[in-house]
C-alpha cells in the first residue's frame, strides 16, 4: 500500500513539473515587453525595432537590432498554417499578428482610398541612395510616404525639400526615437520640434501612442498615423520575400509599414510590389499634386 501511495504521489509531482515547465516555456526570461499601440481609432499589434538612427555610408548592412526572443518556423499565411520557408527567407510574427484585426477599420491616417499606401521610416543608408530611390520611385509613378528621424535630417542623410519636390509626402518620425509613452509631455514636444519634420503627420516610434500622448501631438499641431500591416523588414528579411508578404497580404486601403534602412526601400522593389498587387486589383497611391507639409494627402 505504501509502496503505490508513494509512486501516485511521484507520478503527481512530475506532472506538476511538467505543466509549470511547460508555463515557463511560453514567456522566455528576458523576452522583451511590446509596448502598447493605441490610437484614438484601432491599435495595429506591430512592433518597431531599436534603431541607430543614422548608418555610415560604409555600413555594408543596416543598423537595426530586432527584439530577442523566439520566432515562429515555417512562414505564416492568411489562414495562421504554415509552410516551410523557402531558402534566405526568415521567420517572424504570424502575418494576423502584424495586422490590425478584421473588423477594425483601418489605422489612424488620412489615406481613405481604396489603394495601398507604402511609408518607410527611420534613416536612409545614404543622402545618394535617399535622392536615387526617390527618383526612381517618381518614375514609377507612386507616392511613397517618408517618415524619417531629425537626427538623419540633421546628419544630412535625408533631404525633406528633396523628397517633397519628386512628389513623397514626408512626415515626423521624432527627433531619435524614443517611446512617446515613456516620457514627459515636455519632452514629447521637444521630440516633434527641429531638426524633426515639421509637417501635419507623426509616425511615433514603435507605434507607442495613447489617447494622452496623442491629445500632446495634436497641441503640436500633429496627428498620429500609424499603420494597418507590418513587413517586419528589421528582421533582415530578403527583397523578394518583402515583395512576396505585401502583394499577398496587403487589402485596399492599408497603410505599410517598411523602414529605409531596409531591403524595401528601392525602386527594384516597388516595382515589384505594384505589379503584384496590380494583378489582385489593387493600386499603389499614385502621384496625384503636390506633396507638401501641410496639405492635404492625396493618391
Amino acid at each position: 500500500m505504501l509502496h503505490h501511495q508513494g509512486a501516485r504521489r511521484a507520478a503527481a509531482i512530475a506532472a506538476i513539473t511538467a505543466l509549470t515547465l511547460a508555463g515557463c516555456a511560453k514567456v522566455p526570461p528576458g523576452a522583451p515587453a511590446t509596448p502598447a499601440l493605441v490610437t484614438p481609432t484601432s491599435t495595429p499589434t506591430a512592433t518597431e525595432p531599436s534603431i541607430t538612427p543614422s548608418p555610415s555610408a560604409t555600413d555594408a548592412s543596416p543598423t537595426a537590432t530586432p527584439p530577442t526572443g523566439p520566432t515562429p518556423s515555417g512562414s505564416p499565411t492568411a489562414t495562421g498554417t504554415t509552410t516551410p520557408l523557402p531558402a534566405g527567407w526568415v521567420t517572424g510574427k504570424p502575418v494576423e499578428d502584424r495586422r490590425i484585426p478584421p473588423g477594425q477599420g483601418h489605422a489612424s491616417g488620412p489615406n481613405t482610398t481604396d489603394k495601398v499606401v507604402l511609408t518607410f521610416d527611420d534613416c536612409p543608408k545614404t543622402l545618394d541612395d535617399m535622392k536615387s530611390t526617390v527618383t526612381a520611385i517618381e518614375a514609377l509613378g507612386v507616392r511613397v510616404v517618408l517618415f524619417p528621424l531629425g537626427n538623419c535630417i540633421a546628419k544630412g542623410t535625408f533631404d525633406v525639400d528633396f523628397a517633397r519636390q519628386h512628389g513623397m509626402f514626408v512626415y515626423s518620425h521624432s527627433v531619435n526615437h524614443p517611446q512617446l509613452t515613456k516620457i514627459s509631455d515636455a519632452a514629447i514636444l521637444k521630440q516633434l520640434k527641429p531638426p524633426a519634420v515639421q509637417g501635419t503627420w507623426l509616425r511615433p516610434p514603435y507605434g507607442a501612442a495613447n489617447a494622452h500622448v496623442a491629445s500632446v501631438v495634436a497641441s503640436a499641431g500633429m496627428k498620429i498615423w500609424l499603420w494597418d500591416f507590418d513587413t517586419e523588414d528589421w528582421r533582415g528579411k530578403p527583397q523578394d520575400q518583402l515583395v512576396s508578404e505585401v502583394v499577398q497580404y496587403s487589402e485596399p486601403g492599408d497603410t505599410v509599414l517598411m523602414h529605409m534602412q531596409w531591403h524595401g526601400f528601392n525602386a527594384d522593389a516597388v516595382a515589384k510590389m505594384k505589379q503584384g498587387l496590380a494583378a489582385r486589383g489593387i493600386e499603389l497611391c499614385g502621384l496625384n499634386g503636390p506633396a507638401t507639409a501641410t496639405g492635404p494627402f492625396n493618391c
